[in-house]
């Protein structure tokens, strides 16, 4: 059983990780915006790739979006059943929503519905708090099912996305919003933009990381 579970999670990290990086290269590298300008993740929202008015390959992206979050829900459940008792139901029960509500995120693009956003948010904030939760218990409790040295793997997603939510939050209360800026109208280097990239590259490192790491102990 433990075997299974173990299997399990590593290849569905390994299908979520592989899907998520193919649909945003893919559908980056075929994007012409509005205005006939290239994709670029130093000032586009990853959401402008499932954009179906903008984005050519729209389709293809909100599809990889909903399958790899399915995947990496599992994964993520499946690292919850490595633990025990309180922290593998909250890992579990972590794991369910961010599945769920990445899911969302391909299901309601952002032009479809102002859901989008709510959804995108529960998602960035329930995946930190999954990869923070993950981090200090496998680096400072006494647990044996994971190495402790996995616990680094988490923070560079963590502290990415503490700066993509602080810098969403200063935006907001400044009225300030790029996603409804023209491209022409927007600077070369958007930290928000930037950041929320950053926050999905580290996420997909981490879930590499550890991933690699079950086959290995397989």
């Amino acid at each position: 059983m433990g075997q299974a579970i173990g299997r399990m999670a590593y290849i569905a990290g390994f299908a979520g990780a592989v899907i998520m990086i193919l649909g945003t290269l893919i559908t980056g590298l075929a994007y012409i915006g509005p205005e006939g300008e290239r994709y670029s993740p130093f000032n586009h929202y990853v959401s402008e790739l499932g954009h179906t008015e903008d984005s050519e390959l729209a389709t293809l992206f909100n599809i990889a979006l909903i399958l790899s979050s399915l995947c990496l829900g599992v994964f993520k459940f499946g690292v919850a059943l490595r633990f025990e008792g309180w922290f593998r139901r909250l890992l579990a029960v972590g794991a369910v929503v961010v599945g769920g509500f990445g899911l969302l995120v391909g299901v309601l693009p952002m032009n479809v519905s102002d859901a989008h956003f709510i959804v995108a948010a529960i998602f960035f904030i329930t995946d930190m708090f999954y990869v923070a939760a993950f981090s200090v218990y496998v680096g400072f409790t006494g647990q044996n099912a994971l190495p402790r040295w996995l616990a680094w793997a988490g923070i560079p997603m963590v502290l990415s996305s503490l700066v993509f939510l602080i810098t969403a939050l200063v935006d907001i209360a400044r009225g300030e919003n790029a996603m409804t800026q023209a491209a022409s109208a927007r600077a070369d280097f958007l930290l928000i933009t930037t950041t929320e990239w950053l926050v999905i590259i580290m996420l997909m490192v981490w879930v590499v990381i550890v991933s690699l790491h079950l086959r290995a102990s397989e």
